[in-house]
């Protein structure tokens, strides 16, 4: 039989594949990490994407597009982009500066954009992506 060790003597880690529990009648188990980190989400309804991943993996996330040159149409994973006005952004509707741009992805793909001018424009893409077209509020 292995040799107790205190729990003050075991190595510390940044990573590890298991991770060891404490069950209900008081003997040890291992739990994967990835299990690990399901069952917190599933006791962390108020998680965001900005604790370290502990939001549900569906949860709109934040990106920044700064001095990257790309297609809108290649920015398809829900989230909420904010892409500033140093780069040419390829197939943007004409004249826009700074804007935002909310994307809506569940097999059919809503792009929602808004610039600093309080313009709004709307596509979307079943296969091919529509023409933008421009929403008033008035």
């Amino acid at each position: 039989m292995g040799e107790d060790i205190k729990i003050n003597e075991v190595q510390q880690v940044n990573d590890a594949a298991y991770i060891t529990v404490l069950l209900e009648d008081g003997s040890l188990g291992k739990i994967p990490r990835n299990d690990l980190i399901e069952l917190i989400r599933e006791n962390m309804p108020e998680s965001n994407s900005e604790q370290k991943g502990l939001a549900s993996p569906v949860t709109p996330k934040h990106y920044n597009y700064y001095q990257v040159d790309c297609k809108l149409s290649d920015l398809t994973q829900n989230g909420y982009y904010y892409i500033d006005d140093k780069i040419y952004r390829k197939d943007a509707p004409e004249g826009l500066t700074n804007y935002n741009l909310v994307v809506f992805n569940n097999g059919f793909v809503i792009q929602l954009l808004h610039d600093w001018h309080h313009c709004y424009f709307i596509r979307d893409c079943w296969g091919e992506w529509s023409e933008w077209r421009q929403i008033s509020l008035s």
